[in-house]
């Protein structure tokens, strides 16, 4: 699974020289963007795990949440004082769920030469 890394303390997310200098960045990276993409990037969590508080330029810890690949498309943020936290957009998540069984029915109801019976029991076995 996927992990996020995120600053669960006021005072926000500042990478310190010692993380950038390991990921190769320059001094003015040392702010990572408040995204899925940039905080998940491997590169990064991996730094992070590696040097521990030490990678956080306020010498407090980063936190590595670890989020399912079934959230990771609807994770979204929480940010109050620059302190971070994940939510998952639950609401979205369910709507993709139902599109996905809708798309699937409907590629059921379009399938040539299937009997009415043989649709019923493909579409029964798709929404339980």
């Amino acid at each position: 699974m996927p992990f996020i890394v995120l600053n669960p303390r006021f005072g926000g997310f500042q990478l310190s020289k010692a993380a950038i200098n390991r990921l190769g960045w320059s001094e003015y990276d040392s702010y990572v963007e408040l995204t899925v993409e940039a905080r998940s990037n491997p590169d990064l969590v991996r730094v992070c795990r590696e040097l521990g508080p030490r990678a956080s330029d306020y010498n407090k810890p980063f936190e590595l949440v670890e989020v399912s690949a079934d959230d990771l498309p609807f994770v979204t943020f929480s940010e109050y004082d620059g302190a971070e936290s994940i939510v998952i957009d639950q609401a979205a998540k369910q709507l993709a769920q139902k599109e996905q069984v809708l798309s699937a029915i409907r590629a059921v109801l379009v399938c040539p030469g299937m009997s009415a019976e043989a649709m019923i029991s493909v579409i029964k076995t798709i929404v339980n």
